[in-house]
């Protein structure tokens, strides 16, 4: 190219017989399985049930309809992420239905799981809705899939060998963590594929040395990564030891690295809105306002770094799921990769001494796992996150990495490559079919509640007046089963939307008042003449047991409020109605459910046994 600056090192030629072959059956199998996991991945993992997504979609869903991003705050605690995924994704973040949520709040305040790990009722009879956000998910798996060619490319691009790249790709493909988190709603998924764009930039410059054009497109390509997230700056400071380490002056090292002003250009906008809108270019100081309730702040010498943390990493890594991390794979499977992961290093470290030419990729390509790991323990003296996603910035290199280790060992042969590949693809099929689906689709998540007490098909004559902040209606029950799972209430807003304001459902028995569950549900959510719903795990001796439900507002704003409907006399008998105490000599609109697939499941543990 006329006038462009290269490298003296000479570049090798993409027409090798090794490099030509790259294209062939192996690899599109490969890409065509990955692809179909992700999918049936994104269907079996119900919507929301993976750490943020809900938090993602909102800042996409505010996109779409504001055409502008969301002040960081605690209604949108995502909204401090750089914007390139959002921007990707919003148009296809239109309005839909949520799923319910599957949470309760036990006595001590905090809000809990029915069915742990379910954080949303997710279930058949819903399973046809929430279209848009099925589909964000299907726009992030395109960008999943590219992750695994690019790394693909990559390996074959350092190694000249598409066995190197094969397996490298397969180890991205059907790692269970990657399939898990390349499908839901994340900026993960597109922060793992332009870091592995960006890395696949850097390894051409390594091996076929540096121009200019190149250098301004993987310039380009790291500031996308950046903006996805932040953590991708460790593809930066990849680039910037490739050229540092380059066989030329000085002089010429240290401009070439100046392209990273290009990078710099790119991302500067949303740092400077950072800076005027937060105070800091990457707003870590609204984190302590956006989110006080995860700030968790430790020094780099408290025992969680020598304990918790190294585990937790690892777990999570491999395969770690569910909206709070509580699913993780049996033992065994961490064992398997943890044998995968130390033959690796053998590998590389034989690589390192007996193959000098290899000391230089493979030590570049350990930049980026190393700096990204720095930066999780960063984050983890701020908040306790331990997780393994947090190192996908660097996964292509990873992969890379344990792949070149693993061919260097003395007694590799060719086939392994294909063992290892199928090995890990039926795993994954199995952590899908054994831990997946049977967590999120149990027999008694799928089977509807039954109703156990309906009194809301009897005719409401009057309002039983205003409540008012510190007002308490009460309306006693007595069930007529067991497992009783879920209350409602009829309540109405006298026609109009509420702004604002709160309104408390809770749960007593009567024999010594103590709460089972309650539940802040706000105002605006509530429609008027709709039923609100307070669902907690099965009671499993609840037949013929008094229970109270107590309705409280809370914060209700001037000019609007909150009240229930009251039959004409006493309709219920085996229950009464109060508020603050006063006898209304009536009852309310409200229905009782009890949950028969509970029953079904302590049976079948019982037989068992």
């Amino acid at each position: 190219m006329a006038g462009a600056e290269t490298s003296t090192v000479a570049p090798a030629s993409p027409q090798s017989p090794q490099t030509s072959a790259m294209w062939g059956g192996p690899f599109r199998y490969l890409l065509s399985a990955s692809a179909f996991l992700l999918v049936i991945w994104s269907f079996a993992v119900p919507v929301f049930e993976a750490p943020d997504e809900r938090a993602h979609w909102e800042v996409a869903r505010y996109l779409n309809q504001h055409h502008r991003f969301p002040f960081y705050d605690a209604n949108f605690v995502e909204a401090n992420q750089p914007p390139l995924y959002y921007v990707l994704i919003a148009p296809f973040a239109q309005a839909t239905e949520w799923p319910p949520s599957a949470l309760f709040t036990d006595p001590q305040g905090k809000s809990q799981p029915i069915y742990p790990p379910k954080l949303w009722v997710n279930n058949d009879r819903n399973f046809h809705k929430f279209w848009p956000i099925r589909t964000a998910r299907l726009v992030t798996i395109l960008f999943s899939i590219l992750a695994v060619a690019f790394c693909y490319v990559s390996g074959v691009e350092l190694t000249g060998r598409a066995a190197t790249g094969l397996l490298a790709a397969g180890l991205m493909a059907f790692l269970p963590q990657f399939t898990y988190r390349g499908m839901n709603v994340s900026n993960d998924a597109l922060v793992t594929t332009a870091s592995a764009i960006a890395l696949y930039a850097i390894v051409r410059i390594m091996k076929r040395g540096y121009t200019r054009r190149m250098a301004l497109v993987t310039a380009v390509l790291i500031a996308l990564a950046f903006l996805s997230k932040v953590n991708a700056i460790a593809i930066a400071c990849t680039f910037g030891l490739v050229i540092i380490s380059e066989q030329s002056p000085w002089v010429t090292r240290l401009r070439r690295l100046s392209v990273l002003a290009v990078s710099l250009a790119v991302v500067l906008p949303w740092l400077i809105r950072n800076r005027m809108m937060y105070g800091d270019v990457l707003a870590s100081k609204q984190m302590f306002i956006a989110v006080p309730g995860l700030i968790d702040q430790k020094s780099i010498t408290s025992p969680f770094f020598l304990t918790i943390f190294p585990g937790a990493i690892w777990r999570s890594f491999i395969g770690g799921f569910g909206g709070r991390l509580g699913l993780y794979l049996p033992e065994p499977v961490y064992r398997c990769f943890g044998i995968l992961a130390g033959a690796a290093a053998v590998g590389l470290i034989l690589c390192l001494f007996q193959k000098p030419a290899t000391r230089r990729p493979i030590l570049i390509l350990l930049v980026a796992p190393l700096i990204v790991f720095a930066l999780t323990v960063q984050l983890n003296l701020t908040f306790t996150q331990p997780q393994g996603r947090y190192l996908f910035p660097a996964l292509s290199a990873i992969t890379i990495l344990t792949a070149m280790g693993l061919e260097s060992l003395p007694l590799w042969r060719p086939s392994y490559t294909a063992i290892v590949i199928t090995f890990l693809a039926v795993l994954n099929i199995a952590v899908l079919c054994a831990l997946i689906i049977p967590t999120y689709w149990k027999p008694e998540l799928r089977r509807p509640m039954v109703p156990d007490t309906i009194v809301s098909d009897v005719m409401m004559w009057r309002f039983a007046g205003p409540l008012h902040d510190g007002d308490s209606f009460v309306q006693s029950f007595v069930a007529h089963a067991n497992y009783l799972s879920r209350v409602e209430v009829e309540v109405a807003t006298y026609t109009k939307n509420i702004p604002s304001g709160w309104i408390k459902i809770r749960l007593f028995e009567r024999t010594g008042d103590r709460e089972v569950a309650s539940h802040r549900i706000p105002l605006p959510s509530v429609k008027d003449n709709s039923f609100v719903a307070l669902d907690f795990p099965p009671i499993q001796d609840s037949k013929s047991k008094t229970y109270l439900i107590v309705l409280e507002a809370d914060q209700v704003p001037p000019g609007h409020a909150v009240t229930v409907w009251l039959s004409d006399g006493d309709v219920y008998p085996e229950g009464e109605c109060r508020l603050n105490g006063r006898d209304l000599q009536a009852d309310t609109s409200f229905r009782t459910y009890f949950s028969p697939g509970a029953a079904l499941l302590e049976q079948s543990h019982r037989d068992v046994k």
